[in-house]
């Protein structure tokens, strides 16, 4: 697992999509960096769901869900796929939307194609939870 130094060194040095270039390096202590919500709540008909774009890996995600009381989930209607891609655009990349079933590669919601996709488990992207 990445840590959080690791995670803000790579931010500073400008090759993290999330940050963008940076045109002054980015310093955090670790108490703050743990402290702050990466997630973003959104409600769409009668399902809530929390966009978080702090990359982790499949296993990390889950337990970020669980933690927040929910579950990584997918879009499951037209409407939830354009919720998708309004709230995971400019992200370009894969965002984990299904937990690991013991396989090596875990769903997830590749932005690119505009579809479900499957990903290494181990690799690390956003995620998608669904609330209670």
């Amino acid at each position: 697992m990445e840590t959080v130094a690791r995670k803000l060194r790579r931010v500073n040095e400008g090759r993290n999509i999330y940050a963008g270039r940076l045109s002054t390096p980015l310093t955090a202590t670790l108490e703050s960096v743990e402290a702050c919500d990466d997630c973003v709540r959104h409600d769409f008909d009668d399902r809530h769901f929390s966009f978080c774009r702090w990359p982790r890996t499949n296993a990390d995600a889950e337990a970020n869900c669980e933690a927040r009381g929910g579950t990584l989930t997918a879009a499951q209607s037209t409407g939830e796929y354009y919720v998708y891609f309004f709230y995971t655009w400019p992200v370009r990349e894969a965002w984990w939307t299904a937990a690991s079933t013991g396989v090596a590669r875990c769903g997830a919601w590749d932005e690119a194609s505009f579809s479900n996709t499957l990903a290494p488990c181990s690799e690390e992207h956003p995620s998608v939870c669904a609330l209670p």
